[in-house]
């Protein structure tokens, strides 16, 4: 058994001066995704993958899941119509404070703002059957942060989506991949159901941390050779994570 979870940030067309790890070309990620389905992996949805990791149940021997960060605008022109096309579901983790604003937190924003989702865009990716999770309130780094601040960086963005939305938030990214057993607990303990991480792996034999799910990231440094290694790697355990522990 080896499940894959794919993380993407910007899926649009190159920008010069910025870097070529934060974003994916419109044709590559069609490529990526046509690959997915013609090579027989189960892609399954956020939503379904935790709740069988809750229950215990069976998982495919295959399994892909795709999270796309930050929420950037570009990929609801860009990856969306992909994703409907061969009808494969994702998740969109959006930081609630800065809906319909810019990439505040990137290094490159003064130089390169790039536009974010707006709620109107949020509601229909949600009408669409998209999942749309939290990545926090502001995108601050969570370790550096007490326990109130980050209390409100946690409930108070799963509030601010679920009243802006009318669903319920589940589903969480860690700001930089960053977190802790504490963050954790806190995670939880706001009414999350999973919480993804930035710590390279796929799941293999096991089940792992539902606050710590580990995540392949994708970027245009990545050839369709390149991608397809990253899964077949993880299928065959190079990319391997096991949990001690089941969250």
């Amino acid at each position: 058994m080896a499940i894959t979870i794919l993380y993407y940030h910007r899926v649009g067309p190159p920008r010069t001066g910025l870097p070529r790890k934060g974003f994916v070309t419109p044709e590559s990620f069609r490529a990526q995704m046509a690959w997915i389905r013609r090579s027989g992996w189960q892609v399954l949805e956020l939503d379904d993958y935790v709740d069988q990791l809750s229950r215990g149940g069976k998982l495919p021997r295959r399994g892909i899941l795709i999270t796309l960060d930050d929420g950037f605008a570009d990929c609801r022109k860009y990856a969306v119509p992909v994703l409907e096309e061969f009808g494969i579901p994702a998740t969109f983790f959006v930081v609630s404070g800065a809906v319909g604003g810019t990439d505040h937190w990137n290094p490159t924003h003064k130089t390169f703002p790039e536009p974010l989702l707006g709620w109107k865009d949020l509601r229909l990716l949600r009408r669409s059957g998209f999942t749309i999770g939290s990545h926090t309130a502001s995108h601050r780094r969570l370790a550096g942060l007490t326990v109130e601040e980050t209390w409100k960086e946690l409930a108070g963005s799963k509030a601010r989506l679920e009243e802006q939305l009318g669903c319920p938030v589940r589903h969480l990214a860690y700001p930089q991949g960053n977190w802790s057993p504490g963050i954790a607990a806190l995670v939880r303990e706001a009414g999350y159901a999973s919480a993804c991480s930035t710590r390279s792996g796929a799941v293999r034999d096991g089940r792992p941390d539902r606050y710590a799910l580990p995540r392949v990231p994708v970027s245009a440094n990545d050839s369709i050779v390149a991608f397809a290694g990253k899964l077949l790697k993880g299928a065959i355990g190079v990319y391997d994570w096991r949990a001690q522990a089941q969250g």
